[in-house]
């Protein structure tokens, strides 16, 4: 057996991308193979099978595997999910149905709402009541539990999930009837809000439950198909899921809490540019990640990733600790297109891997993002994985034309009309997570990221004055890198709605113990010692009276001294937010969250050698279109560069997975890690 290798493998909707890491000494290698939609373990065991093929790295050599996934989030948003039962407290059978009685848009006469994840007829009412202090009103008697048992098997439910009125202060009831299910049900899958998501509004929780029993027959039968892929090439690594708030959890903690998965999906590209921020020295990171069908937008502030706690997928709100990601509608694949007033439009629909943009020759005849920056020379038709996608730039050309002719332009007009309403699309995005919020995009970084970040990175960085970027090496695998670098982490949280005060921080002080003592059972469970981790505490903020939170970061073990503090930061923060605050009106805490993360190993970009010019990565030169203007441009192989090498624009870069483009002006520096630096200062 010669080297060990961590690898990653990060699943998208055109490519499965693959990092090897060596870990003696950090280095990289990618490959990329097509993804497979119809059964995404099919492209995850040929990404490890093309390791040896391509790179000479036998499975036996993987010392450690971390995966990216989205196969839960499509089996939502597709509807592709196993027959599901509820369970709940009598007189809340419907409250999936009744939601929160808000429409998204009051004056949309076309609104529908999402398709009910649990159909009424397999509901179930269960004769059983806590108050609002979890004392008991109404027992659950053994006569009820058979009867609740007897009504699920005959529904013919494959998982049920049991969310009982404020069972997140005294779950006995939950347990009972979960219990009762597993005995008298054998196979089926339970899931109880208390265990997964103990924290109160009862829609939110009872949405997390059930997405969770839905998706654990899903997650389990697609881990199942790749740790038997890997067992049979030998690879006897360990296997971890990648979480979306930032960490990674083992494959059986994910078949029990694929919730904890559910949109991890963009997770890796925050984590890579929150890196590459650290390595550079910017503490201040906004990210944003192109890919095929979007531009995911992530924010870094004091090298801390912004986490959210409320999300919405496919319609459903998911109320779990998540690193907070906008998505935009803007990607390689996105379709231009012109409305009956004859507007010209980009996105969100998106061409996919398939057909794909006209240039792919696959069938597909609209333009989109990837056909007009071929069209305007930014692109060639060999530009793709270093020639091993031809694009076919007559195609491309006809997609423009078509698009050109129907809103009075040439094609070429067109062409720079799409990518600038594509970047416009970007930067609002951008804004939505940092100027709305207070922040000054001038005192950020930007790291673009994905097959098509480094493409838009000049036009988004100075549509919103952000003065430096920062590309690194392999921007377009950027999210399976990310997976590297991510720890083993659990999180246990409570509702413990309270305002802060001498005597309400003697109970949150004791749950904070609980907590800590549960968390740690799990990382235990995980084959990490307690004494080799690293434990955090946050709390939701609120002002008395209000109806949504702000985490706030919290030292341990708790004090009534440090639950004050937080009283005091909350102010601060929501300032910022907001740009007021209101220090004498009351602050209570909601909800409790206690973390542990432990190492797995460590992520580290190796220094490259010093460079001595820029002119032996020249490989070529052709016309690009700039501002209307064509402008005879050098194309370098970024591989060639050395560090300290500088680039002045207009500029082509290419490598395997991706094209940077500099505009007229642009100062790029190559650092010692390789990644590009590029001051907007200086234009």
């Amino acid at each position: 057996m010669g080297d060990s290798y961590r690898v990653s493998v990060d699943i998208g909707g055109t490519f499965t991308d693959v990092i090897s890491m060596r870990e003696k000494d950090g280095y990289i290698q990618v490959i990329k193979v097509s993804s497979t939609p119809e059964d995404p373990s099919k492209a995850f065991l040929r990404g490890i099978e093309e390791l040896e093929k391509r790179l000479n790295i036998h499975p036996n050599e993987i010392s450690c595997l971390i995966h990216g996934s989205t196969v839960g989030c499509n089996a939502v948003v597709q509807g592709k999910l196993p027959k599901t039962a509820l369970v709940t407290t009598e007189g809340f059978r419907d409250v999936l149905e009744i939601a929160r009685m808000l429409r998204p848009s009051s004056y949309d006469l076309h609104f529908s709402k999402a398709r009910l994840l649990v159909p009424r007829s397999l509901r179930f009412e269960a004769k059983e009541r806590l108050d609002a202090r979890g004392n008991v009103v109404t027992p659950l008697t053994q006569e009820e539990l058979d009867r609740i048992t007897e009504t699920v098997r005959e529904s013919g439910a494959e998982a049920v999930a049991v969310s009982c009125l404020f069972s997140f202060l005294n779950p006995t009831h939950e347990q009972a009837i979960g219990d009762a299910l597993r005995q008298g049900i054998p196979g089926i899958k339970v899931c109880l809000s208390s265990e997964v998501n103990p924290i109160f509004r009862e829609y939110e929780r009872t949405c997390v439950t059930v997405l969770n029993a839905a998706l654990i027959p899903v997650m389990s039968e697609y881990l199942d198909k790749i740790q038997k892929g890997l067992e049979e090439m030998g690879c006897h690594a360990p296997l971890y899921i990648m979480r979306q708030d930032g960490g990674c959890m083992g494959s059986a903690v994910s078949q029990k809490m694929p919730v904890q998965a559910l949109v991890s999906g963009p997770t890796g590209g925050a984590l890579m540019a929150n890196y590459i921020g650290k390595l550079s020295g910017n503490k201040n990171v906004i990210s944003v990640d192109v890919g095929g069908t979007t531009a995911d937008v992530c924010m870094t502030t004091d090298s801390e990733i912004q986490i959210a706690d409320h999300l919405e997928v496919g319609g459903y709100p998911l109320s779990v600790r998540s690193i907070e990601v906008n998505p935009v509608g803007a990607g390689g694949g996105s379709i231009a297109w012109v409305d009956n007033g004859g507007f010209l439009h980009v996105g969100p629909e998106s061409a996919g891997s398939y057909p794909g943009p006209a240039a792919y020759g696959l069938g597909g005849n609209s333009a989109t993002l990837t056909d007009a920056n071929l069209v305007l020379g930014r692109l060639d038709s060999h530009s793709l994985l270093n020639g091993d996608m031809e694009l076919k730039t007559d195609l491309a050309y006809e997609a423009v034309h078509r698009v050109a002719e129907r809103v009075n332009m040439t094609t070429l007009e067109a062409a720079e009309g799409i990518i600038r309403i594509a970047v416009a699309n970007m930067a609002k995005g951008m804004r939505v997570i940092s100027v709305e919020r207070g922040f000054d995009l001038r005192e950020f970084t930007l790291v673009p990221l994905g097959g098509g970040g480094a493409m838009y990175v000049s036009e988004l960085a100075r549509e919103l004055n952000i003065p430096k970027a920062v590309i690194p090496q392999h921007p377009g695998v950027g999210s399976a890198f990310g997976l590297l670098t991510s720890d083993l982490r659990h999180t246990m949280s409570q509702s413990c709605v309270s305002m802060i005060t001498e005597d309400s921080c003697k109970a949150i002080c004791s749950l904070s113990e609980k907590l800590t003592d549960d968390v740690l059972k799990l990382i235990e469970e995980e084959g990490q010692s307690s004494a080799n981790v690293q434990l955090s505490a946050s709390g939701d903020f609120r002002y008395c009276g209000q109806s949504y939170e702000i985490p706030v970061d919290m030292p341990l073990p708790l004090t009534s001294e440090s639950l004050f503090k937080a009283v005091e930061d909350y102010h601060r923060i929501y300032e910022k937010r907001y740009g007021h605050c209101n220090p004498g009106v009351a602050v209570e805490i909601v909800n409790l969250h206690i973390a542990v993360a432990a190492k797995i190993g460590a992520a580290k970009l190796e220094n490259i050698s010093e460079g001595n010019g820029t002119e032996k990565a020249i490989i070529g030169k052709r016309d690009v279109i700039f501002g209307g203007n064509s402008y005879e441009t050098s194309i370098y192989q970024r591989e060639k560069l050395g560090a300290g090498d500088t680039i002045v624009g207009p500029a082509i870069i290419s490598e395997y997975d991706t094209t940077i483009i500099l505009w007229p002006g642009d100062h790029a520096l190559v650092d010692e890690f390789g990644s590009l630096v590029i001051d907007y200062t200086q234009s």
